[in-house]
């Protein structure tokens, strides 16, 4: 049982239990931590995406023989512009994964200038030809099924090709999505290592 203070009758305090209370340092490296492992997973996830939409993006291709015409990301602008948006993206993810590895490994902080523009410059980028793709697609079937009734096309067979058009798009979205997250954190990374130090 505890012991109590005979004068006072309130319970004695064992001085011989030593306390460590967890200080607002250590909270702020666990965080930084966690922030740094979670960035790190969301740059490795768009690269994915990115390579897969690239995949997917190139490889469509229809032809139609009664033109005769060949759809593919050549001879459709948007679709080409989509492609540079994808290609530039992945460069800069996988310039930003390999970064973020080399200032987690060797646990360097700052550089939040460069991240603070190029997060929120290639998020933009990756919205553009998000747009791009999703309105090319539907542009593509609309003007086939509208403008060309004439030719002998059988139902769904521009599917296929648009299939493939909106699914590298939303790989694209995803993609855009994970860098609007991460251009958020790396604002609030930006703006608490502005703050001016007492």
């Amino acid at each position: 049982m505890a012991s109590t203070d005979q004068e006072s009758g309130t319970p004695a305090v064992n001085n011989n239990i030593s306390y460590e209370p967890v200080g607002k340092a250590q909270k702020l490296v666990l965080m930084s931590t966690v922030t740094r492992i979670v960035c790190l997973g969301l740059w490795l996830f768009i690269v994915i995406l990115l390579f897969i939409a690239l995949i997917v993006l190139a490889t469509n291709s229809k032809t139609i023989e009664d033109i005769p015409i060949t759809l593919n990301v050549q001879n459709v602008s948007a679709y080409s512009y989509m492609l540079s948006v994808i290609v530039f993206g992945l460069v800069y993810s996988l310039w930003r994964l390999g970064f973020s590895i080399y200032l987690f490994i060797t646990n360097v902080k700052g550089y939040f200038l460069i991240d603070f523009y190029g997060d929120k410059i290639i998020s933009y980028l990756l919205a553009t030809g998000t747009a791009a793709g999703f309105a090319a697609t539907k542009d593509v079937k609309t003007y086939f099924s509208q403008q060309f009734q004439f030719l002998d096309l059988e139902d769904g067979e521009l599917d296929g090709f648009c299939s493939m058009g909106y699914a590298s798009a939303s790989l694209v979205l995803i993609a855009f999505i994970c860098t609007a997250m991460l251009s958020v954190m790396s604002s609030y990374a930006f703006a608490a290592n502005a703050k001016p130090r007492a």
